[in-house]
């Protein structure tokens, strides 16, 4: 009868030697989750009926969590945005190891306050074996500084003072010529209407003036 797990043995000072048995094994493939048996036979090359076999059970689980992406993440991350400020919630994906392709679900979601706090989107999956993972997106919305936005506003002031100018000139004399135009281009002639034009002029001149020198006392 042949022996498991031993190769050569002695007996009686004499070299038995078990290179004469030949070994079967039994076994469905195990891509699959499942429980399956695997049966060893060994039999005598020289005598057919003499064999030994013996039966294992091999049990085939899925142990790993599907992976959750988020903006072509895995890891969680933070998000920060200023107070009154709009985002959308990005979506995601989900992949496991044995089903593929899985529906990702959101069950916290960030209901867009845009008041000053701390929210958290909590995304999550379950695959077929009970596995189940989450993702977590925290969003931070940060008070406006008012002092930090005025100097930047006076920064930007400073350093297109010019290109300023030149705009509100040229904006004003817009406003000032297509008025004037659709005052002209008025059929009727009516009292004072050239009287009505000079005022336009003037007053759009001083308007211009007094601009232009507040701008330049920066």
């Amino acid at each position: 009868m042949p022996v498991f797990g031993i190769v050569k043995k002695k007996q009686n000072d004499t070299l038995v030697d078990y290179a004469d048995y030949t070994l079967e094994i039994k076994a469905d493939s195990f891509d699959k989750i499942g429980t399956y048996k695997v049966t060893y036979l060994v039999t005598d090359k020289n005598n057919s009926n003499s064999k030994s076999s013996l039966r294992r059970t091999v049990i085939v689980e899925d142990k790993e969590a599907p992976r959750i992406t988020v903006n072509k993440t895995t890891q969680n991350y933070t998000q920060t945005i200023l107070e009154g400020t709009k985002i959308d919630v990005p979506s995601c994906s989900a992949y496991d190891n044995y089903d593929g392709n899985l529906a990702c679900k959101v069950i916290n979601n960030y209901n867009g306050n845009t008041n000053p706090g701390t929210y958290q989107v909590e995304y999550t999956a379950t695959d077929s074996s009970g596995n189940s993972n989450s993702f977590i997106l925290t969003i931070i919305v940060k008070k406006k500084n008012k002092e930090i936005y005025l100097n930047k506003l006076n920064f930007d002031l400073d350093n297109n003072l010019e290109v300023l100018v030149l705009t509100i000139d040229n904006l004003l004399s817009f406003m000032k010529d297509n008025l004037v135009k659709k005052i002209i281009d008025i059929e009727e002639d009516f009292q004072d209407k050239e009287s009505i034009l000079e005022n336009v002029n003037i007053f759009f001149e001083a308007y211009r003036n007094n601009l232009m020198n507040i701008l330049k006392e920066r």
